[in-house]
């Protein structure tokens, strides 16, 4: 029987002193394997494609049938690790605390297990409110790289 456990220590094993990293693994009905990394310079195709290998070549499709994916973690996904902070400063992040706030800025520095921001509260064109906010990571629920098309 194919298991995330299974599925999971494939993976670590492949991309242990990597660059890379595992940041979700889904396993649906029927055997659908999805498996999302991300890798501290970015994930390419074939680095995709090398992992789907090593993965198939762990699992014996003589024994259960399965279909897998194995895709980058994609710009929609938020952050879950701190490796995935480090390699977005410089962007703009809609973040959503533990406590139910949230707010606006841009990723400045990341220190440890803390991270700063810089807000901007904006009337009509006008900043109203300008101040750096430093976070544990551990406080955010939620953190989403607002993707800008200007």
């Amino acid at each position: 029987m194919i298991t995330e456990n299974s599925i999971r220590s494939i993976v670590e094993e492949k991309l242990e002193n990597t660059p890379f990293f595992l940041t979700n693994l889904v396993i649906r009905q029927g055997n659908q394997i999805n498996v999302y990394i991300d890798g501290d310079q970015g994930v390419t195709i074939d680095d995709c494609a090398m992992l789907s290998k090593y993965i198939e070549s762990n699992l014996n499709r003589n024994d259960e049938d399965f279909t897998l994916q194995v895709s980058s973690a994609g710009i929609d996904q938020p952050l879950k690790f701190r490796r995935q902070y480090v390699k977005n400063i410089g962007r703009r992040f809609r973040i959503e605390l533990k406590d139910g706030s949230s707010f606006t800025g841009k990723l400045l520095s990341v220190e440890g297990d803390k991270i700063q921001v810089h807000t901007e509260k904006q009337k009509g064109k006008m900043v109203i409110e300008d101040k750096i906010i430093e976070l544990e990571i551990s406080d955010i629920n939620k953190a989403l790289c607002l993707i800008s098309f200007k």
